[in-house]
């Protein structure tokens, strides 16, 4: 061993040692698995009626409107505020 280099613990696996309660991950449900599947199957659908029944240029300039305040919204918000629906927040 070097002098006055400090070397790193072995690498642990902390999962197993970890509180139940400390684990971030939500349990994937039943109700997870019926949300993908509307959702991923309704993606397509929804944007092929988008398309046919506006024009496709409009369509397109709408969808990056909305999909630009979605992803820039959630920097706008100066706090975080927990929901009542998530419990261990």
């Amino acid at each position: 061993m070097l002098r006055g280099v400090k070397t790193s613990p072995p690498l642990v696996c902390l999962r197993s040692f970890a509180p139940v309660s400390a684990v971030k991950v939500p349990q994937v449900t039943a109700m997870f698995w019926i949300v993908k599947a509307l959702t991923t199957g309704m993606g397509e659908p929804a944007s092929d009626f988008v398309v046919r029944s506006i024009e496709p240029a409009v369509a397109v300039r709408v969808v990056v409107v909305v999909v630009t305040i979605a992803v820039v919204l959630p920097f706008a918000v100066t706090r975080s505020v927990p929901s009542e629906t998530r419990p261990g927040i």
